[in-house]
């Protein structure tokens, strides 16, 4: 029995007014009494959605499919109901389907080409990219997603020609955001003049807050912490989630009479590794100090800081009675202006000795302990950081040391080939979950003799151990790591084996350095 045009008005009315759960009822109802027009079920389906019922949505959007087979909606629309579930393989299955049913759909092409972006499946993406293209020439979002491919392919020259296209070809509102993905590309290729005039042409503090990335890689602390805190305002530092405007808190001032901070951690858990050498420093100052941070912190924090409190959320810091708040990085323009500002406090985070103790018997050698991580899933700089594992054989292979495994993500597979390959065994510790567990993945950098690292969060979390680490940097690196030296201002152990575009020379570098210290 098909539905009334005044029954679907009715129902249409009540899912735009976005009472979904009304809108539910409804359309259950008119389940029940025998209506089974498609368009029920599809907007059924959508009410699911909406509610968040996935599973729900899922079950009407399948009736759909099997009912019209060749109507590509339906498959696309799982596609997406997969995508906001955060289910990549099912959400690539339906919208591939979708796709074959309707080759020609934009949407369906641009969402495969941003799913294999994010899995860095680069081929796969820059091929559903261009083919989103041909489908719709104009689509600033696909042009777009072209030259981030590119750039973080390394073809750097490709991408500024792609985003110099789109500067020509797109509104005003876009500028400044072009311009910053054109200045990314003159740094990468070495032409900084260029890329600081870039900067300076941007209309908006997006230019300051890419500029200040250029400033403190120069040394230029105090300018570069002043234009940094820019980041916060245009999206490109994620902080904890705090309403600036309209929280009961006020930022901190240091000039202001306060007693109480809540510090905010922000961007990644690398990040606020990072940053925390500046915590004991408030603390020293007789403030009240709250961190809310990662959670994979807390262990590790609550063990290496003096007197602090672990907050939840904002209505925890208000409760608890904290007058002001700050994002752990913005503390920076008041505590690193200068290099000596760095070494007024000795900073060190403090392992769990009880899990080192398990792990010393587990590895039961007395052969010297390397632990190696090689990757990381940045998605815009991985591709340049990343080193392939099996660049380290011929490290590997040598039979005076053995090999602790650091890195984070499912990287089994890899790891079990090359030490069947090698003969050669590198210690996996299933035990401890080297991306959630901080805690144990603290305790087995400890565990380490040596420390061998891309940028990554293991290499913060080893420089912050104190742990003596060899940072793998690539030949454009992060600002942090700052030019042509070979030490860091934030980790007094790490020492930069910086590339020239060959990672092998770098690689035998770090493994005369083991052998040096060791003295085979």
């Amino acid at each position: 029995m098909n539905l009334t045009e005044s029954l679907k008005i009715d129902l249409l009315k009540t899912f735009e007014a976005r009472d979904y759960l009304l809108a539910e009822t409804k359309a259950q109802t008119l389940v029940r009494k025998g209506f089974s027009d498609p368009w029920l079920c599809n907007i059924l389906a959508v009410i699911f959605a909406k509610q968040q019922k996935y599973s729900f949505a899922a079950k009407y959007f399948k009736i759909l499919t099997e009912l019209f087979p060749n109507d590509y909606e339906s498959f696309f629309n799982l596609g997406n109901l997969y995508r906001d579930t955060n289910d990549i393989s099912q959400s690539k299955e339906y919208y591939t389907l979708s796709l074959k049913k309707n080759p020609t759909h934009f949407e369906t092409c641009f969402e495969l080409a941003k799913i294999f972006f994010s899995e860095q499946k680069f081929d796969e993406a820059l091929n559903y990219a261009k083919k989103s293209i041909k489908i719709n020439p104009n689509s600033f979002e696909a042009h777009d997603l072209i030259g981030q491919i590119l750039f973080s392919t390394g073809r750097f020259n490709e991408s500024q020609k792609k985003y110099e296209y789109l500067l020509e070809h797109s509104d005003e509102n876009v500028r400044d955001k072009i311009l910053v993905n054109i200045s990314s590309n003159k740094i990468e290729l070495g032409n900084i003049k260029q890329a600081k005039e870039i900067l300076a042409a941007c209309k908006s503090n997006v230019g300051d807050y890419n500029l200040s990335l250029i400033q403190i890689k120069e040394g230029n602390l105090k300018k570069g912490w002043k234009n940094y805190d820019y980041g916060i305002s245009n999206g490109a530092r994620k902080v904890r989630d705090i309403d600036f405007f309209s929280t009961k808190l006020k930022l901190w001032n240091p000039e202001e009479n306060c007693k109480s901070i809540l510090v905010l951690g922000e961007q990644g858990i690398g990040d606020e590794i990072m940053y925390s050498s500046i915590i004991n420093e408030l603390i020293s100052k007789k403030f009240k100090v709250g961190l809310w941070m990662d959670k994979r912190l807390k262990a590790i924090f609550s063990r290496s800081f003096n007197e602090h409190e672990f907050i939840d959320n904002i209505e925890d810091a208000i409760n608890r009675g904290y007058e002001t708040f700050i994002p752990i990085a913005s503390l920076c323009k008041f505590f690193r202006n200068n290099i000596d500002d760095f070494n007024k406090y000795n900073f060190r985070l403090e392992a769990n000795k009880k899990i080192l103790k398990k792990l010393n018997a587990i590895y039961n050698s007395q052969k010297p302990r390397i632990g190696i991580s090689w990757h990381t899933g940045n998605q815009s700089h991985g591709p340049q950081r990343n080193i392939k594992l099996s660049k380290f054989s011929h490290l590997f292979k040598n039979e005076n040391l053995d090999f602790i495994n650091l890195q984070y993500g499912d990287h089994d597979k890899e790891i079990k080939r090359l030490s069947k390959k090698l003969r050669r065994k590198i210690f996996l510790d299933d035990c401890i979950d080297n991306k959630n567990d901080i805690d144990g993945l603290s305790a087995k950098i400890e565990a380490c003799d040596i420390v061998i690292s891309i940028d990554n969060s293991t290499l913060h979390l080893a420089g912050s151990l104190n742990k003596d680490t060899i940072g793998l940097i690539p030949k454009v690196s992060d600002w942090r790591w700052m030019s042509n030296t070979e030490v860091t201002p934030w980790y007094k152990s790490i020492k930069l084996f910086r590339s020239d575009g060959n990672w092998e020379k770098v690689i035998l570098r770090a493994q005369n350095y083991c052998i040096n210290k060791f003295r085979f």
